[in-house]
């Protein structure tokens, strides 16, 4: 047991990127609930869910991670669920006090991001996005509370502020 620790430690320093495995995702291919006019979950904790995640794209904000990455992704979101969607909503964050989490329309992100909703079988009129670092993203959509896991976006290409 004590040697299956340590190897894990060193997988997790490891140079190598780390990918995250499709075959960890769920096998029920999108079978995504709708939005209801429920807004009780405004006061519920954080949830989320890998399910939606876009593993098929290569490029600018795809699931290539290495373990800093990863490591920041899982931290995020484990700090996240301690919090209230009404705590999330009031955090702000750099020079600007912008909003950490929000609501981004469709209409405002990269053409590339939006070609490829179709794809994931979204049908929203929004993104939320989630602030990890200066430039760090990542994005999903919420129903009924549970934040719905798309893409990492290392660099802020998705949509630039």
């Amino acid at each position: 047991m004590a040697r299956n620790r340590k190897n894990l430690g060193k997988q997790s320093a490891g140079k190598i990127a780390k990918h995250l495995d499709p075959a960890l995702a769920s096998t029920d291919k999108r079978s995504i609930p709708t939005q209801t006019s429920n807004e009780n979950w405004y006061h519920e904790n954080f949830r989320w869910s890998q399910r939606s995640m876009d593993h098929d794209y290569c490029g600018g904000w795809d699931w290539n991670l290495n373990a800093k990455e990863a490591r920041l992704i899982l931290q995020t979101l484990e700090e996240m669920s301690q919090k209230t969607w009404k705590e999330i909503s009031q955090e702000v964050a750099g020079k600007k006090g912008r909003a950490k989490s929000h609501s981004q329309s469709i209409e405002e992100i990269a053409d590339e991001a939006r070609k490829r909703l179709p794809d994931l079988q979204v049908e929203a009129e929004e993104l939320y996005r989630i602030r990890l670092g200066y430039s760090e993203r990542l994005w999903g959509f919420r129903i009924n509370g549970c934040f719905h896991i798309l893409w990492f976006d290392r660099n802020h290409k998705i949509y630039a502020d």
